[in-house]
């Protein structure tokens, strides 16, 4: 090309004005041309066809021109568009006729056209589309737009296995109908589905057609496209777009695509309502079995999951690949029909050959029988589902043959046609001579017999000789006979029952042990399945109860059938799904089964699932809804549920396995499964009570029983067994509910009670058959059920099982007898393994102190192990976790008892006794005590009250009783040393009665019988003795019976009981937590009326501790509407000033937060009613773990020489007090009497003139009390603070 730059370069001008020529219109002086219009400007034409076209595409495209108009500028846009749409309403609509008849429509098309290539394309190809063939395409649903995204946005979904081009065409068609789906919905969001399920080679768009596609709507430029999910990715797909890497290099990386494998996944983006899978793909969620275990052979060994499912199967990659720049799980989908051939090789490997084309695979697997099992099984329901299709796909080899024509003779003997029956008899008698059949003598052909038509005895008795004599035409045989009963009317299916029975027990010799035989044994397996289709498809039929009669009742004599018939009945029966009708007939066909044979297939049934539920510990889940097992225990907990009425279930064998079951199994899953379990047990007691006679039972044991059987009917055992919605629990056993039919495909276990409430009903129902149990042992004779229950659950409960373990430990200590330290030892060893993921595993610390509460209490009355559960129940109720509390608290309690029964405590305290059996351990104790701000050390019985405190504020009132019960307990043993009345009040037990003080009347009582405590009385007055001041308390003449008991409080405070400062304050601080915490009016009062004496007789105490209920007390002004509460304040607030006046030429008060950190009482300050993760540290966990791991260690080797490094004791400690200061609180009490001279006022209360002293007016009391002062007086100087800068917190 350079030879043209001379000649460019030349002309370059010319070329220049040339083309300004042509791009300048002609000014109207040269106007010659006809129908060019003139205009003061530039000139345009003005043709009729032109003004035609402009306003048809003008009108047509008004709503586009606007929103482009309105999208670059909204104010410019509506400027310029509003003259347009004027001048359109004044033209209106074009004439359609004008264009027509001027054949402008075409043309108008292709300018409305010319928009976007995809507009382009649609028109240009449009004209080539054969509609009919465009209509079948659509019907085929292989791209289609349904349903919306929960973004709102329009969905579309391309089905890639229905796409199956047979010719050229289809693929152009196919793309035209893609894109004209596509051009409404390419100017707004859109999500697109691409279901690559079941995709195969035949399946995949050509890559012209996909390239072509990406030009039209070109990846880089699809901004509206807001999702992109790819689901299911298999093999082939991987390989296509591997293909197509160069055409989807634009979709790497991007966060639009997503690859997806699951529909839960996808029901993040899309509501299950509005999800428009294809029926056949949502189908694979509903799987039958699930093999985990199994690993693809190729080059190397690769895991894979392998799900079996009613008519298909998937092979899911647990290794992710590359596909498109993101980490896919390769998902390859297989219907059923693709399964050419499975066999078993070496045991454990299963190959594999389907008809897409792939390679014969292989996989070694465990389960590699049960895997090959599943996928025969569901081959033969898809086969039996083929209706029509069968008979003609079916192979006839030689070997079926006789079977085959004995099959067709003996049912067509039975016809109600003479002739046919004849034909019948001489085929059968054929057969007998070319087969040599041994029935020879019975049989002779001949012509012009008659054979009348109520032959059966006949058929029934040459057919029990052919399956004598010729067992080996068994297999033949019965497969032809299953599809003849399928294919005939009433009467012929009866007949051909009675010639089946017959040759059922023969099955037994192709499965026997001493000649096994696969292939024999899976034609066995394929005929008992096909039993079990036959009977489920027949239960509405009048033939169901003679299928049950004549197969299964037959089956059940032959005992080496029953372990791979309960497997299949197994297998089919999740299939059907929980709750299905496919699983209650399969359970009635067990039934049938145990008629024949009680005890083998009862404990069979018990047997299986025990194994099933021991299989969990393999692979445990936080529910055991959520284990892959659960379905199929479930379902053999109906299998029992029908077994176990009219004793089939062979209680005598059976009962502790039953009862195992029980516990372990009770209010876990859907209601009908719950109620199948309560059944269970009714059914259970009902056989008890029915074979009395047998088990040698007496008639008051049989009159026990049935006490037993009735209180089960009680509203609180169904509450126990998770029922207690269910108005008859018999009816939701056998009615299960819409929802229950559907927890399979959920899989997410229903939870209306906390875990930890359910530990306690099954401590209730652990106890209810444990004492069934004992009841029936007693009169029985080397009657064993208690011991062999005890077996297995020591067996489980010692299994990390998240769901299950913690029941078996309940159960355990239910059924605990004479137990020693190795039991506590393993139990404590398990305490510590689950207090390393404390909450996680919270619900099996308190199942280990539920059990540990019952194993106390049958420990050897010598045994140093009932100090140290002691201390382990401390341990655990400074957790301070609300369920942990209860149980914690229980275990102190049982340990306490058992201590006092076993007369620890008659000549040591208490605190000798139990802080003896921590000495080994004191250091490990000691740093717990730092942590949680308590010291045992300091004062025993201060420390244990304020861990019982909190229990008294616990959220459920059992345990708010059981920790008045703990306090009692502790009040009536305290004294046992000293020769002290049960209820005596003394220093050791006073913390305890202050707990109780505001709550329990009779310890109020004790309290009034204190030394120094009488309260007298007068006619308008009562006053106190306070030892050494007498502080009168006034009654109005008008005081109700009940307030006039109030105003005769007893003494608390007595310094004859708390002699010492440690002891005064922290009986102060407990009286402060519980006022500040208490929500009561009336334990308010009693508080107020105690904090009072406290004023008078403790006073450097009450100032320390007054700062922290001020705001109580402001509260209750301002709040209260109850004057015996007014007055309590009243009486607190003069005993404070009065108090502090005598103590402001005294010692100075000391700081109680410095004091109480000293005597190691931090927490006491810092106390908190509520049960929250807050207020548990991770420290304090591992302490306790750490300690309790301590005490394991010492125990299990007594002569190990370890050093244990302890703390030695400490008394009180003496807090130095800073000299020449004191606490002048009169300007804090000052506004709060104001607040009492305010309520006064109202007329609520009346106080005596001589008390009434002259105080400031009360303007606002909030603000005066906290700008009140505290002043401080050191050496002279006077510095002055707030309150809030001396709040203890």
């Amino acid at each position: 090309m350079f030879d043209f730059n001379d000649f460019l370069s030349a002309n370059s001008h010319n070329s220049h004005m040339l083309a300004k020529y042509l791009a300048t219109l002609p000014s109207k002086q040269s106007i010659t041309i006809e129908g060019m219009v003139e205009t003061d400007g530039d000139v345009v034409f003005v043709k009729e066809t032109d003004k035609l076209l402009l306003h048809e595409l003008l009108w047509s495209q008004q709503e586009s021109i606007k929103n482009d108009l309105f999208r670059v500028n909204r104010k410019l846009g509506k400027r310029l568009y509003e003259p347009l749409a004027t001048l359109l309403a004044q033209l209106g609509q074009p004439d359609s006729r004008l264009l027509r008849r001027r054949g402008l429509e075409r043309t108008l098309t292709r300018l409305d056209a010319v928009s976007s290539p995809l507009e382009e394309y649609l028109v240009t190809t449009g004209t080539d589309i054969d509609q009919e063939q465009l209509d079948e395409l659509k019907k085929l649903k292989i791209f289609y737009r349904d349903g919306k995204s929960k973004s709102g946005n329009p969905v579309c979904y391309y089905v890639a296995r229905k796409f199956k081009p047979d010719f050229e065409h289809q693929n152009e068609l196919l793309l035209y109908h893609i894109l004209s789906i596509l051009k409404s919905l390419i100017r707004r969001p859109w999500e697109l589905i691409i279901d690559l399920t079941e995709l195969r080679r035949e399946n995949a768009p050509k890559v012209e057609y996909l390239s072509r596609l990406l030009r039209i709507i070109p990846l880089s430029k699809a901004e509206n496209l807001a999702a992109l999910y790819v689901y299911n990715c298999n093999t082939w797909a991987r390989k296509y777009f591997r293909h197509c890497d160069r055409l989807l290099s634009k979709a790497k990386g991007n966060k639009k695509v997503m690859f997806l494998d699951s529909l839960q996944k996808l029901h993040e983006f899309i509501d299950p309502s509005d999800l428009r899978l294809p029926t056949s793909t949502a189908s694979y969620e509903e799987t039958t079995r699930v093999f985990t275990l199994a690993s693809k052979l190729s080059s190397r060994s690769v895991p894979t999951t392998i799900k079996v499912c009613s008519q298909s199967f998937q092979m899911i990659v647990n290794e992710k690949v590359r596909v498109l720049g993101q980490s896919v799980s390769i998902v390859d989908s297989y219907h059923i029909s693709e399964l050419e051939e499975a066999t078993v090789q070496d045991g454990n490997t299963l190959s594999l050959k389907t008809t897409d084309g792939m390679p014969t695979m292989k996989f070694t697997s465990p389960d590699a029988g049960e895997l090959l099992g599943a996928l025969n099984h569901s081959y033969s329901r898809w086969l039996l589902s083929q209706t029509g299709k069968t008979a003609a796909r079916k192979t006839i080899r030689p070997g079926d043959v006789p079977g085959t024509l004995l099959n067709m003779a003996l049912l067509n003997l039975g016809s109600p046609d003479p002739s046919l029956r004849l034909a019948a008899y001489n085929l059968l008698c054929t057969l007998t001579t070319h087969f040599q059949l041994q029935i020879e003598r019975e049989l002779t052909e001949a012509q012009g017999v008659c054979i009348p038509g109520n032959n059966t005895i006949f058929i029934k008795t040459i057919s029990s000789l052919l399956a004598t004599n010729e067992p080996h035409l068994t297999l033949e045989f019965l497969e032809e006979s299953i599809t003849g009963f399928q294919s005939s009317d009433g009467s012929l299916k009866s007949l051909c029952l009675e010639f089946i029975a017959p040759w059922l027990p023969s099955l037994a010799r192709f499965i026997s042990k001493e000649q096994p035989d696969d292939q024999r044994a899976g034609k066995v397996k394929r005929i008992l399945e096909k039993l079990i289709l036959l009977t489920v498809d027949e239960k509405e039929s009048h033939m169901y109860p003679s299928i049950q009669a004549h197969v299964w009742g037959t089956i059940g004599q032959v005992p080496e059938l029953l372990d791979p018939l309960l497997i299949i009945f197994l297998k089919t029966s999740a299939g059907g799904g929980l709750g299905s009708d496919k699983v209650d007939v399969i359970a009635d066909t067990t039934v049938s089964l145990a008629t024949s044979n009680k005890q083998l297939v009862s404990s069979k049934v018990v047997k299986k699932l025990l194994k099933l539920i021991g299989r969990t510990w393999n692979s445990p889940t936080r529910f055991l809804e959520q284990h892959i097992l659960w379905e199929e225990a479930a379902i053999l907990v109906r299998f029992l549920l029908m077994l176990s009425f009219n004793d089939r279930l062979d209680v005598v064998h059976n009962l502790p396995h039953l009862f195992h079951v029980v516990t372990l199994l009770s209010c876990i899953g859907p209601v009908f499964v719950r109620a199948s379990v309560h059944g269970l047990v009714c059914n259970v007691i009902h056989s008890l009570c029915t074979r009395a006679g047998e088990l040698q039972l007496t008639e008051s044991t049989v009159r026990a029983l049935k006490v037993k059987l009735s209180m089960l009917s009680q509203p609180k055992f169904h509450l126990w067994f998770g029922i207690s919605k269910v108005k008859s629990s018999a009816a939701a056993a056998f009615q299960p509910s819409y929802d229950d039919r559907t927890v399979r495909a959920v899989r997410s276990p229903p939870r209306d009670e906390s875990e930890g409430v359910v530990l306690q009903h099954i401590e209730s129902i652990s106890s209810f058959l444990y004492e069934t149990v004992q009841l029936c042992v007693h009169d029985m004779v080397e009657c064993s059920w208690i011991v062999q229950w005890r077996q297995l659950v020591d067996r489980a409960m010692y299994h990390n099982n998240p769901p299950l373990q913690p029941r078996a430990l309940v159960t355990y200590g239910v059924l605990a007898e004479q137990e020693d330290g190795e039991t506590v030892l393993r139990l404590l060893t398990t305490l510590v393994e689950s207090m390393v993921r404390f909450d996680d595993e919270v619900v099996l610390v308190k199942a280990v102190l539920m059990c540990l509460t019952h194993v106390v209490v049958v420990l050897p009355k010598d045994s140093h192990y009932t100090p140290i559960l002691f201390w382990v129940a401390v341990c655990c109720l400074q957790l301070g976790e609300e369920g942990v509390f209860a149980a914690s608290l229980a275990l102190m309690e049982a340990t306490v008892q058992t201590m006092d029964a076993n007369g620890a405590f008659d000549k040591q305290t208490v605190e000798s006794c139990l802080m003896g059996a921590r000495q080994l351990y004191e250091w490990s104790f000691s740093q717990l005590d730092r942590t949680t701000g308590i010291s045992f050390t300091t004062s025993f019985d201060y420390a244990l009250a304020s861990l019982l405190m909190k229990g008294l504020f616990h959220q459920s009132p059992l345990t708010a009783t059981r920790t008045v019960n703990v306090l009692r307990l502790m009040v009536s043993i305290s004294g046992k040393s000293y020769r002290q009345k049960k209820d005596d009040v003394i220093a050791e037990n006073l913390p305890y009665f202050a707990l109780l003080f505001p709550k329990c009347d009779q310890s109020r009582f004790l309290l009034s019988c204190v030394p120094g405590s009488k309260v007298q009385t007068g006619r308008n007055r009562t006053s106190r003795n306070y030892s050494n001041c007498t502080i009168p308390i006034f009654v109005t003449a008008g005081t109700p019976d009940d307030e006039v008991e109030r105003s005769h409080l007893p003494l608390l405070v007595n310094k004859k009981v708390a002699t010492d400062q440690t002891s005064q304050f922290l009986l102060l601080f407990l009286l402060v937590q519980l006022l500040l915490h208490t929500a009561n009016d009336k334990e308010v009062e009693h508080l107020l009326y105690a904090l009072a004496d406290a004023a008078k007789l403790l006073n450097a105490a009450f100032l320390s501790t007054f700062s922290l209920f001020v705001s109580k007390m402001e509260d209750i002004l301002q709040h209260t509407q109850s004057p015996a509460l007014l007055r309590a304040v009243q009486e607190m607030l003069e005993a404070g000033s009065a108090g502090s006046a005598e103590m402001s030429d005294k010692q100075p008060s000391l700081n109680a937060t410095l004091y109480l950190n000293e005597i190691g009482f931090s927490g006491l300050i810092q106390f908190r009613p509520t049960f929250d993760s807050d207020s548990r540290s991770d420290l304090t966990v591992q302490l306790i773990r750490r300690l309790i791991a301590r005490v394991v260690s010492v125990n299990r080797l007594p002569g190990d020489d370890e050093s244990v490094s302890t703390l030695s004791q400490g008394t009180s400690l003496d807090v130095p007090s800073v000299d020449n200061s004191r606490l002048e609180v009169q300007t804090t009490l000052s506004p709060l009497l104001g607040d009492l001279r305010s309520a006064v006022s109202l007329g609520d209360v009346s106080i005596p003139n001589e008390l009434m002293v002259s105080l400031p007016a009360r303007t606002a009391s909030r603000s005066l009390l906290e700008e009140s002062s505290v002043q401080w007086q050191t050496n002279g100087d006077i510095r002055t603070r707030s309150a809030s800068e001396i709040n203890l917190t």
